[in-house]
C-alpha cells in the first residue's frame, strides 16, 4: 500500500518490498527480504 499511496503505481508484493526497503531504516531490510522470500515460495515462513 505504501508504494501505491506514494507513487500511484500498483505493483506486486515483491516489487513493493524493493521500493519499501529504500524508504525504511536499513535494519528492517532483512525482515522485508525474509517476507519477500516467503511470498515467492522460496522459504517456508510460518
Amino acid at each position: 500500500m505504501g508504494l501505491t499511496a506514494a507513487t500511484g503505481d500498483i505493483a506486486s508484493k515483491d516489487v513493493a518490498v524493493e521500493w519499501a526497503k529504500g524508504q525504511l531504516a536499513k535494519e528492517h531490510a532483512a525482515l522485508l527480504d525474509y517476507a519477500k522470500q516467503g511470498y515467492l515460495g522460496n522459504i517456508e515462513d510460518r
